[in-house]
C-alpha cells in the first residue's frame, strides 16, 4: 500500500474526528480573533475618552474643598511661560442644573469658572471670545445640552453650594445647605474639541459641564 492510499483511507476512517477537530480549531480561531478585535476597540475607545477629558492637560493640582489663590496660577505661569506651558486657574464645584419649568433636571453637574488660559489647552481654541462680550456668559457642554434638551438662547437655572471658611464635615461649620441660584441664558454649547468633555474622573459616562467666567464665579 502506497503512502497516499494510507493517507486517504486514514482520512475517511477518521473523517468524523477530523471534521470535529477542524470545526473546533476554526471556532477557537474565530473566538480569539473576535476577542482581539473587541479588546482593541475597547482600548481605543478608552484612549479617545481619556484624550477628550484631559487633552492638553499634563498636571492638575486639586484642592478638594479648599481653594488656592489665583495668584498661585499667576506665579506658576511666570515660570511655565518660559517653557511654553500654560498654568490655568479653574474653580470647579458641583451643582444642579434645571430648566425654568422644572421638567428637566441634572444633578452632579460640574460648574467651572475658567478664563482664556483654560481654552488655550484645547485643540479647538477659545469658543467664548467670538460669541460673547464681558464676564457674564454661560456655556454648557454637549452632554448636558442633550440631557436637558436645550440650545443657545435658552435659559437654565444653576444651583450650587456657597463655599464656607470651614469644611462642611467639620463641627460648627455652619449651614450645609446655603446655595446660590444663577438664572442665565446659554451663550454657547461647547463641543469635545473645545474641552467640553473635561473631567478628572476616569468614567465612561459623559460628564455634564457648565462653564462660566472665572471672575463671575469668584464673585
Amino acid at each position: 500500500m502506497s503512502i497516499w492510499k494510507l493517507v486517504v483511507r486514514s482520512l475517511f476512517y477518521y473523517g468524523r474526528l477530523n471534521v470535529a477537530l477542524m470545526v473546533g480549531v476554526a471556532l477557537t480561531a474565530a473566538i480569539l480573533s473576535g476577542s482581539l478585535v473587541v479588546g482593541d476597540s475597547v482600548k481605543e475607545s478608552l484612549r479617545r475618552n481619556a484624550k477628550a477629558r484631559i487633552e492638553g492637560i499634563v498636571y492638575a493640582l486639586v484642592g478638594g474643598d479648599r481653594y488656592f489663590s489665583q495668584t498661585l496660577a499667576d506665579r506658576l505661569q511666570d515660570h511655565a511661560s518660559l517653557q511654553g506651558v500654560v498654568a490655568a486657574p479653574v474653580i470647579q464645584v458641583l451643582g444642579t442644573v434645571a430648566t425654568p419649568d422644572g421638567n428637566y433636571r441634572a444633578n452632579g453637574v460640574q460648574v467651572m469658572g475658567v478664563d482664556d488660559r483654560f481654552w488655550s489647552l484645547s485643540r479647538g481654541g477659545n469658543p467664548i471670545s467670538a460669541a460673547v462680550n464681558g464676564d457674564e456668559w454661560l456655556a454648557v457642554n454637549e452632554a448636558l445640552a442633550e440631557r436637558l434638551g436645550v440650545k443657545p438662547g435658552d435659559t437654565i437655572v444653576v444651583r450650587l453650594e456657597i463655599p464656607g471658611e470651614l469644611s462642611k464635615d467639620a463641627p460648627l461649620s455652619g449651614e450645609a445647605d446655603e446655595t446660590v441660584s444663577l438664572r442665565m441664558k446659554i451663550d454657547v454649547v461647547i463641543g469635545v474639541a473645545n474641552l467640553g468633555a473635561y473631567s478628572l474622573k476616569a468614567e465612561q459616562v459623559p460628564t455634564a459641564n457648565v462653564f462660566v467666567s472665572l471672575g463671575f464665579l469668584q464673585q
